[in-house]
């Protein structure tokens, strides 16, 4: 069996692929002519790897034609993990990546006349505004979002969703929970998502006098609103189990990847303080108009916003059947891991 791979240079892809190299006689990477140094770089001397240039944003996907042709007939599958991920990103840039870019690798896919699968890393930012349980099943609840990144992968989910095959073509979408630094190290390559707010805490250690003399802290969030966050590693290992595992002829299945025992917001939050080494409770305030401008003062992006006041809860039967094993990913067993960067970082230059 060969693959084509897409995203192979993110922090994602790069655990995926080191697991799908015995999986797959070969994998070529699709890589953008300005990534090729970096990812020969990245995974050297492995014979089961070719780099492919190519760009997700020209229709014919793969920039050489010999290559395109002998690609096409070849691979058995398509997984499509690269995505324009920025939290704060404009619509163009996110549209244009994430909805032309998914849409171009759909009719490559229809072309191919051996793949029979595609497998696509979607996000549970496309649930949006719902509140509620968020099945697996559905996609289209009426929600509306707080940014263009979940916006766009929610319209690239619909293409994934919809696309009209010419001949049968299964479709694995795996609906990613926030990506978290690595259960083990606590490794994270940028400041993204929650390490906004560890970031901002960081940057104002010098200030912690002056914070731990406050009785609380007041912060917009709802304190029993639930953090679907997942450990990168322990995502790949989902995902990897969809890609390995799949003996079903469902034409379509949807997965939630997020962790088995999610901390609320609440819980999360005063980790963040502990790490740093905040002594104060935080005490959640009610969403206003003036909340916006409040996380922002906390270095958090007010595109956040919407997810420290969700009411959704996430459905896992097609996750827990197929794809949990006897894998847990249980938060109370890895948040050591994920703070200790953290914490080595508020220690650094003494106390402050």
């Amino acid at each position: 069996m060969k693959a084509l791979l897409t995203g192979s240079t993110g922090f994602l892809g790069g655990y995926i692929l080191k697991d799908l190299i015995d999986h797959f006689d070969h994998i070529y990477l699709l890589i953008r002519k300005q990534s090729l140094q970096k990812a020969k770089g990245l995974f050297p001397n492995e014979k089961k790897i070719s780099f492919i240039v190519g760009d997700l944003l020209n229709m014919d996907v793969i920039e050489d034609a010999k290559e395109y042709q002998d690609i096409k007939e070849e691979i058995n599958s398509i997984i499509h993990i690269a995505a324009f991920y920025d939290i704060e990103g404009n619509l163009s840039e996110c549209y244009s990546h994430n909805v032309i870019g998914t849409q171009n690798l759909l009719y490559f896919a229809g072309l191919c006349p051996n793949v029979d699968v595609f497998h696509y890393i979607s996000t549970i930012a496309v649930s949006g505004s719902h509140s509620g349980t968020y099945y697996e099943s559905v996609l289209d609840e009426g929600q509306s979002f707080s940014n263009s990144y979940a916006e766009t992968k929610y319209f690239a989910e619909f293409q994934v969703q919809n696309w009209d095959f010419k001949k049968s073509i299964k479709r694995r979408i795996y609906r990613l929970g926030v990506i978290i630094g690595d259960s083990k190290t606590g490794h994270i390559p940028k400041v993204d998502g929650p390490y906004y707010f560890t970031e901002f805490l960081l940057q104002n250690k010098d200030k912690k006098d002056i914070l731990n003399s406050l009785p609380v802290i007041p912060i917009p969030y709802n304190k029993d609103s639930i953090f679907p966050i997942i450990p990168v590693d322990h995502a790949k290992y989902f995902v990897i189990q969809g890609i390995k595992n799949d003996q079903d002829d469902l034409p379509l299945k949807t997965y939630h990847v997020v962790g088995t025992n999610l901390p609320t917001i609440d819980e999360f939050i005063k980790d963040c303080f502990k790490a740093v080494g905040i002594n104060p409770k935080p005490f959640p305030l009610p969403n206003t108009k003036f909340s916006p401008h409040l996380v922002e003062l906390l270095g958090i992006p007010r595109e956040l916003l919407l997810y420290m006041y969700s009411k959704c809860i996430y459905d896992q039967r097609n996750f827990n059947r197929d794809l949990r094993g006897e894998k847990t990913s249980d938060y109370n067993k890895y948040k050591e891991n994920i703070f200790k960067p953290i914490r080595e970082k508020a220690l650094e230059g003494g106390e402050g």
